[in-house]
C-alpha cells in the first residue's frame, strides 16, 4: 500500500512514522507539508491513500485536497478543538477520521490507523476488468445519475455545474410519476448547460447529451449499445429502476463510465452500482449530510458498492476531473492502468 503524508505538524510526522515502521505493507511515497506541493505530487505520483493532518490545513486547503488531488484522504487531527475539523472532512468527502487525543496511548492510537488504513486499502479497492483500447475508444465516456426523493434538485444542482462542452454521454434515472415526464424533462433542461430531454427507444449515446428516463418504463441498454425500454411488471416498486439501467451498463457497455447513487428513500442503484463497481468503473454515492432521505446511496455504501463518497457540491466537479483525467490520457498516447495508478480513479 503506498501513501502520501499532507501536513507541517511535526507530532503528526512522529505519530506516521511510529504507526507504519513495524509494517513493511506500507510504503511512504513523499511527504508534504503544503497542500499545494501535496496537488502537486498526486499529479505527478498519485498514492493509494492520502493521510492528511487536517489541524494544518485551512478549510479551503482541506476542500482542495479531497476535491483535486484524485485519492482517498484519511484525515487525522491532534490534541483539543480537533474534532470539528475531522467532522467537516467527513462531510467533505474524506473516507476516515482518527483523533489523536492531547496524552494518548500511542500504541493504540498507532494500531488503529493502521488497522484503517488496511480496511480501506481492500475494502474499498475496485475489481477492475480490463477492456480492449478499441471497444474504449469507439464509446464517448458515461455518466449515469439515479436519484429519487430529493432526487431532482441535487440533479438540477449538478448539472448546472457541468460545461456545455462536457465530452460525456449522460443518463439519469429518476422516481417520478409518469404525468410528470415532461414537465421534468423541461424543467432540468433550464439548469442544463447541456441540451436535455426524454430518452427514445433504440437511441444511441452521444456525448454532450443528456437523457432523462421515461417513468413509465425501465431504460436498459442493450448488446449493440442501445437504450431500450422495458414494461414495468406491477409489482415493481421503483420506476423507473435505477438497478436494471446500472446492471445493463455494467453488462454491455465498452468504453468508460461513472455511476453516481444520489439522494433517495429506499435500496434501488445499490446493487447496480456494484455490479458497475465490478465492472471496472467509477462509483459515487452522495454522503449523509447533504442528502434529503439518506436511503439509496446508504444501501449502495453498506454493500460497498461505492469507491466514493461525496457531499452533492463536490460530484461535478469530481466528474469534470475524471472526464479531464481520461481525455489527457488519450492525448498522451498512455493508456490509464487500472484504479489510476494509485488513489486516482479514471472514469475506467
Amino acid at each position: 500500500m503506498h501513501i502520501g503524508l499532507v501536513g507541517g505538524c511535526d507530532d503528526f510526522r512522529s505519530f506516521v512514522d511510529q504507526a507504519l515502521a513495524p509494517t513493511q505493507q506500507v510504503v511512504i511515497d513523499w511527504r508534504e507539508r503544503r497542500v499545494s506541493c501535496a496537488l502537486a505530487r498526486c499529479q505527478r505520483l498519485p498514492p493509494e491513500l492520502l493521510v492528511a493532518d487536517v489541524c494544518g490545513v485551512s478549510e479551503d486547503e482541506l476542500d482542495q485536497l479531497i476535491e483535486r488531488s484524485g485519492c482517498r484522504v484519511v484525515a487525522v487531527s491532534f490534541g483539543v478543538f480537533a474534532e470539528a475539523k475531522l467532522c467537516k472532512a467527513i462531510a467533505k468527502g474524506a473516507v476516515s477520521a482518527l483523533h489523536v487525543p492531547v496524552q494518548p496511548d500511542m500504541r493504540q492510537c498507532a494500531e488503529d490507523l493502521l488497522r484503517r488504513l488496511r480496511h480501506i486499502h481492500v475494502s474499498h479497492k475496485p475489481s477492475r476488468v480490463s477492456r480492449r483500447p478499441s471497444e474504449a475508444a469507439a464509446s464517448p465516456p458515461l455518466v449515469l445519475l439515479g436519484g429519487s426523493a430529493g432526487g431532482p434538485v441535487a440533479m438540477a444542482r449538478l448539472l448546472a455545474e457541468l460545461p456545455a462542452d462536457f465530452p460525456a454521454a449522460v443518463v439519469l434515472a429518476l422516481h417520478y410519476q409518469a404525468s410528470q415526464s415532461r414537465y421534468l424533462a423541461q424543467w432540468l433542461a433550464k439548469a442544463s448547460a447541456m441540451p436535455l430531454r426524454l430518452a427514445r427507444e433504440g437511441e444511441s449515446l452521444r456525448p454532450g447529451v443528456v437523457l432523462l428516463a421515461q417513468s413509465h418504463q425501465h431504460l436498459s441498454m442493450d448488446e449493440e449499445l442501445r437504450l431500450r425500454y422495458r414494461k414495468v411488471a406491477e409489482q415493481d416498486l421503483y420506476r423507473p429502476s435505477i438497478d436494471v439501467l446500472f446492471h445493463s451498463v455494467a453488462r454491455h457497455w465498452r468504453g468508460d463510465a461513472a455511476g453516481v447513487l444520489l439522494t433517495g428513500m429506499g435500496y434501488d442503484g445499490a446493487r447496480g452500482m456494484l455490479a458497475l463497481r465490478q465492472r471496472g468503473f467509477t462509483t459515487i454515492a452522495q454522503d449523509q449530510v447533504t442528502s434529503v432521505v439518506y436511503g439509496m446511496p446508504k444501501a449502495a455504501v453498506e454493500l460497498d458498492a461505492a469507491d466514493e463518497i461525496r457531499p452533492l457540491g463536490s460530484i461535478a466537479a469530481r466528474l469534470r476531473e475524471l472526464v479531464a483525467l481520461k481525455h489527457r490520457s488519450n492525448d498522451d498516447g498512455s493508456a490509464a492502468g487500472p484504479g489510476g495508478g494509485g488513489g486516482t480513479h479514471e472514469l475506467n
